[in-house]
């Protein structure tokens, strides 16, 4: 067999285009086939990465699970007052992707609380799906935001766990700045803004 076309991901990762790659690979163009395993970590991607998969420093860490949930957050500092965003598998790239849902704005303003039960619910679907309708984080330049993802662990046939719900919200937590973030660029590692630096020509 021949080598397979793939993309290096930012954390230093391989992508196999069209597929999935990891252990017990789904080969189903249904994104609610895949596994957790399948699916790995969320990435951010949208404007200021220009949908790129490469882009270091968007990859959400994953945190303790809990009551059924899997925890992903993203600590960045904004350099704009909106960021536009959508969420798709590390591992599985656009194959599995997370969008607003059709009862929501085109670009929905994600709710700023701690509690799960008041954060807003993903749709999920794959490449082909989702476009033009992004999540939306506002804030005042400069200001820090966590982006907090939580994922449903569902129990299937044989053990396999596949994500059910996904649901968003973000509060003014520094929780450790990794990135910072304008309306259409990344700046990895995030670093002090100098005031006559031009990272402040997106804070108009």
């Amino acid at each position: 067999s021949g080598l397979r076309p793939s993309v290096v991901l930012g954390d230093g990762s391989v992508l196999p285009i069209g597929e999935s790659g990891g252990k017990g690979t789904s080969y189903s163009n249904d994104p609610r086939s895949f596994s957790v395993e399948e699916v790995g970590g969320l990435r951010l991607v949208g404007k200021p990465c220009e949908w790129k998969l490469e882009q270091r420093g968007l990859v959400m860490d994953a945190q303790e699970d809990g009551g059924g949930w899997r925890k992903h957050q993203l600590c960045f500092m904004m350099l704009t007052r909106n960021v536009d965003f959508q969420l798709v598998s590390n591992r599985l790239g656009f194959r599995w992707r997370l969008f607003p849902g059709s009862g929501l704005l085109a670009n929905a303003v994600v709710p700023r609380t701690d509690e799960l039960a008041q954060g807003f619910e993903a749709t999920l679907g794959g490449k082909e799906d989702g476009h033009g309708r992004n999540f939306r984080l506002q804030g005042e330049p400069l200001s820090i935001i966590t982006l907090v993802v939580w994922v449903e662990l569902t129990p299937g046939p044989k053990g396999v766990v596949r994500p059910g719900k996904v649901v968003l919200a973000s509060s003014l937590k520094d929780t450790g700045v990794k990135v910072s973030i304008g309306a259409s660029r990344v700046q990895y590692p995030a670093r002090p803004i100098s005031v006559l630096g031009s990272d402040l020509l997106e804070m108009a």
